[in-house]
C-alpha cells in the first residue's frame, strides 16, 4: 500500500525553544522543572502547528536512527526523552518502530525507565548493538547489523585525482 512519508527531528531548536519560551510565558521559571505532562501538552500542540494534523493522521511512525537515546545529564529536559514521549502519546494506538539504534549512555534511572516505557510500547525494535539489549530488556527487542555500516557498496575502481564526492 501506498503511505505518504514526513520527516519530524527530535533535535530541532527551534521547535525546543518555542516550547521553553511558551512554558516561560505560562508563568513557569526556567529554573523550575516543570510537569512532564504540561511539556508533552505543550510540545504536542507546537508538532501539531508546525507539521499540521497530517502528521497525526499518519497511519504508523518509523524512526531509523543510531545513537538517538542519550541522556545529557546537564539538561533539565532531555529533548530526546520528551520527543519520544510525545511521539507515544500521538501515536497511541498506532504502530511504531524503532531501527538502527543504540541506547545509552544514560546516568539517571529516570531516563532509563521513561525509555522502558517507550520503548516498550513499540510494534518493533531493530536495535544494532548487545549493550542496548542487556540494558532495556525487552522483549520486542532484537539485534540487527547497523544500517548505514552494514550497508554493501561497490567499490569505485579508479580515484580522480584532486575530487572531493558527496553523499
Amino acid at each position: 500500500p501506498y503511505h505518504e512519508a514526513m520527516l519530524v527531528a527530535p533535535g530541532n531548536k527551534i521547535l525546543y525553544l518555542t516550547i521553553i519560551c511558551k512554558l516561560i510565558s505560562n508563568g513557569y521559571p526556567v529554573t523550575e522543572l516543570v510537569s512532564a505532562k504540561d511539556v508533552v501538552s505543550c510540545y504536542l500542540q507546537e508538532i501539531k502547528k508546525q507539521y499540521g494534523e497530517k502528521l497525526l493522521n499518519t497511519d504508523f511512525f518509523v524512526t531509523i536512527g543510531g545513537s538517538m537515546f542519550i541522556e545529557n545529564k546537564n539538561d533539565k529536559i532531555n529533548r530526546s526523552l520528551l520527543f519520544y514521549q510525545v511521539i507515544n502519546t500521538a501515536f497511541k494506538n498506532k504502530p511504531k518502530y524503532f531501527i538502527g539504534c543504540n541506547f545509552g549512555p544514560y546516568y539517571s534511572d529516570n531516563f532509563l525507565n521513561n525509555f522502558k516505557v517507550i520503548l516498550g510500547e513499540a510494534t518493533d525494535l531493530s536495535f544494532r548493538d548487545r549493550e542496548s539489549e542487556e540494558i532495556l530488556k525487552l522483549p520486542n527487542l532484537r539485534i540487527n547489523p547497523d544500517i548505514v555500516f552494514g550497508f554493501k557498496v561497490e567499490t569505485i575502481p579508479h580515484k580522480t585525482p584532486n575530487s572531493v564526492g558527496f553523499v
